[in-house]
Parts: structure tokens; sequence; C-alpha cells
């Protein structure tokens, strides 16, 4: 017996209790993790059925899910066209175009129209090409409304008028 008379010193005892945590520690962890991989599975599941299904007028009065395919008629509002920079297509910079569908309720659509590539010189605007004219039908899918954080979100500028996000 006085031979394990070293695993009652305060250091054993104190790595004992370390090593038992740690092994909680892991074990929630990884039900984390498998608990994640359910969520993630149903996500997706819930995404390919959206996407599978016909598309449905955005004017149904009925709840539409994130992903669903929709269609919109309306006129594009290009005075209200924002430039969602930072975006990258292939590995080369550029930007994501987003044009306000005008409904014929009043109502808007933002419509991610593409992308379009960072201009090679230094303070030189993007070139956007003008979106169709008059009244027309898109066809897309319906994603929710991103909400501006607290703290550290961009600010609108001064004179009102939003360009680039």
């Amino acid at each position: 017996m006085n031979r394990y008379r070293f695993l009652r010193r305060p250091r054993w005892v104190a790595f004992s209790a370390a090593v038992l945590i740690l092994v909680v520690v892991m074990v929630n962890l990884s039900l984390w993790q498998l608990r994640r991989l359910s969520e993630r599975r149903d996500r997706n599941d819930r995404i390919t059925q959206a996407q599978a299904a016909d598309p449905e007028p955005i004017d149904s009065d009925r709840e539409l899910s994130e992903w669903r395919r929709v269609t919109a008629t309306g006129t594009y509002d290009t005075t209200e066209e924002v430039l969602i920079r930072n975006r990258s297509l292939q590995g080369r910079p550029g930007y994501h175009v987003v044009t306000p569908l005008r409904l014929d309720d009043g109502r808007a659509l933002l419509v991610n129209r593409g992308w379009i590539p960072l201009e090679d010189d230094v303070g030189t605007e993007a070139s956007v090409p003008p979106p169709p004219a008059g009244r027309l039908t898109v066809s897309g899918r319906v994603r929710a409304s991103q909400h501006r954080g607290r703290f550290f979100s961009p600010t609108d500028p001064a004179d009102g008028r939003l360009r680039q996000l």
C-alpha cells in the first residue's frame, strides 16, 4: 500500500481532477458537434425541399420559407442601387450589385443582380451595367433580411445616400 502513497499528494489529486474535467468537457464538445451535424442536415434538407418546389408568386398570402423559389413583377429602381463590396468570384475581388425591384403595390424587393469585378484603378467608380428597363418578371430565391448589429456594424452616411455596403 505504501507503493501508491504518492497518489494522495496534492499534485496528483489536482492532475487527476484536471484530467477528469477535461474528459467531461471533451465528451460535451463531441455531443455538441453531433447536435450541430443534425441541425445542419435538417437545414440542408429544408433548403433542398424549398429549391425543388415550383416557383410561387411573391404576392401569395402564405409565409415563404427561406430559399423558396419565387417570382415577382415590377420595375428596377436604380436610384437606390447599392454595391456590396468585398465579394469574390473565382478568386477575383469585386462587388454584388443589389437593386430594388418596385412591385405594383409599392413594396420593394432587394434583388442581387450579380457580381462585377473591382476596377484596377484605385478611386475609379465601378461601372455597373444597367438593369432591363420597364416592367418585368424576375425569378429567384427568398432570403431573410439581415439586421444590423448593435456595436461594430456600418452606419448610414450623413447625406442619407448609401452607395456601398
